[in-house]
């Protein structure tokens, strides 16, 4: 995994982003069901490792799924001009995960996402210091990444034939949007 310095080309996509968001109705789609107890530990990764496998897109989500996005092509040049020697292939994911309503933050479970091959870059802003993570499991062990209030962006590598596994937690408003880039 790569965590990414801002730089000039983070900026403008952050911009970009921004006005995706402030155009953003929330409430978008809601995709699964709030839980107290969501399955993102260490012992749960291996727990699924040794039943399933794989897990291709995680079946224990809940959070917001943001249908339409504004001017798309915009975005989709914004975040090519980040990798100018790769294909964007697409925009993959883009989600918010509401702020802790009582007991029950917002997540999505380990899953791998190795149906769909490419470099990923992720944008993600939060509105509050380390309320959310992303953690992922590399090289024999887990990792998380506490997310700084603003923007967060990072980059990893999905192939079938190395499983990168990883999930999402958050207890504040979280944003988060992927770019697909070619191999």
């Amino acid at each position: 995994m790569i965590k990414m310095q801002m730089n000039q080309r983070l900026i403008t996509l952050s911009k970009e982003l921004d006005k995706v968001i402030d155009a953003y109705k929330p409430l978008g789609k809601l995709v699964g069901s709030p839980n107290p107890s969501p399955k993102l530990s260490e012992q749960d990764l291996l727990e699924t490792i040794k039943n399933k496998g794989d897990v291709l897109v995680a079946p224990d989500v809940h959070m917001y799924y943001m249908e339409h996005l504004k001017d798309e092509t915009q975005l989709k040049k914004v975040a090519q001009a980040l990798f100018p020697n790769s294909e964007l292939i697409s925009i993959s994911g883009r989600f918010h995960y509401p702020k802790k309503e009582g007991d029950c933050a917002s997540f999505m479970g380990w899953h791998t996402n190795s149906n769909i091959i490419g470099w990923r870059l992720y944008a993600t802003k939060v509105d509050e210091d380390d309320k959310s993570f992303f953690r992922y499991y590399e090289n024999n062990k887990v990792y998380t990444e506490w997310e700084k209030k603003g923007w967060n962006f990072r980059a990893f590598k999905v192939t079938k034939e190395k499983l990168y596994w990883h999930c999402v937690y958050s207890e504040t408003n979280r944003y988060s949007f992927g770019f697909r880039f070619a191999l």
